[in-house]
């Protein structure tokens, strides 16, 4: 087409024209090409998605759903069952009349031994009444999480009361994280981590949080009933022991869930890129729901952790769920 222009005269300059259509065909390619492989990415976005709604059709839809009253329920009766052991190891297991009996000092003619065995005694109790309590506070943090990232009510305003109260009695400072925002993972594994000994850097990053001053008030209260009121044995029996044995916990849960594999679709490798591209997570995703519905009848762990288990809201199974609702 050129040479024939330039033989009738339409082209003044070949060279100048032929350079000119050679750009416009290479600029025509390229925008082809990267037409295809906007056609190709978003043909495998599709069937991520596609995967992924798989993996949720897995689950009945009640899962999925934010059953407030049912989630009020479980909290009152994890307060009520926190009462009722604490009532039950002061009042009934003997810790209030040990204390009152070594809070008086010994006569010249009683025997050393049997102090020693009654403050063996009140020892052991309290370490079992740390576990049990230190346990049922973990399962007060699950709630505290759940209502932080909008999953226990429908109204924000309850979710920010049960998880500022919650998490200020744990001393823990509370930060509301947004289910589905972009950019924020609304995991339970971060949050375990930056939740656990968590007191150790409140003087950190979180001085401008309102809840750091709950922490600091319940401290203060904490330090006062010890100091000046002269609770310290039972400040360090009914707080400090079930404070570490809930700490141990959240551990736990984090190295459990850390060596689990990909937990969530916006991992440290994909957090700035929304395009699914982490199938190894999804896969994770299905092999573990495949392991745990072939293996419902099997109690790996015994009768005790089934019931570890149920009393902190199944939580590799909500942490699957935030991952999928995401």
């Amino acid at each position: 087409v050129i040479d024939a222009g330039a033989l009738l005269g339409l082209v003044w300059n070949r060279r100048r024209a032929t350079t000119a259509w050679q750009r416009a065909r290479e600029r025509r390619d390229e925008m082809k090409r990267q037409d295809e492989e906007k056609l190709l990415q978003r043909a495998g976005s599709d069937r991520q998605i596609i995967y992924m709604e798989s993996i949720k059709q897995m689950f009945p839809a009640r899962v999925y759903r934010i059953h407030t009253f049912a989630n009020l329920a479980l909290l009152a009766r994890d307060l009520l069952l926190l009462v009722g052991l604490s009532f039950a190891a002061y009042r009934l297991l003997g810790i209030e009349a040990l204390l009152d009996r070594l809070d008086v000092p010994a006569p010249p003619s009683a025997s050393p031994l049997l102090r020693a065995s009654l403050f063996t005694l009140l020892v052991a109790l309290a370490v079992a009444y740390a576990v049990g309590s230190g346990t049922l506070w973990f399962a007060l943090f699950v709630h505290a999480t759940e209502a932080a990232n909008g999953k226990f009510s429908g109204a924000s305003l309850l979710n920010h009361a049960v998880a500022s109260v919650l998490q200020a009695a744990m001393l823990i400072p509370y930060k509301p994280r947004r289910a589905g925002a972009p950019y924020e993972v609304p995991a339970i594994r971060p949050c375990l981590f930056d939740s656990c000994f968590r007191f150790a850097h409140l003087a950190g990053a979180n001085c401008w949080q309102t809840s750091f001053f709950a922490c600091i008030g319940v401290f203060a209260f904490l330090a006062w009933l010890a100091g000046s009121c002269g609770y310290s044995s039972q400040v360090l029996i009914f707080y400090v022991g079930p404070y570490l044995v809930c700490n141990a916990w959240m551990a736990y849960y984090y190295g459990l869930l850390e060596g689990g594999g990909p937990h969530d679709v916006t991992n440290e490798e994909n957090n700035m890129n929304f395009d699914f591209a982490a199938p190894s997570a999804l896969q994770w995703m299905r092999s573990v729901s495949e392991e745990r519905r072939r293996g419902r009848k099997v109690r790996r762990g015994g009768l005790l952790w089934s019931w570890i288990d149920r009393l902190h809201h199944e939580l590799p199974k909500k942490h699957l769920m935030q991952a999928l609702t995401y």
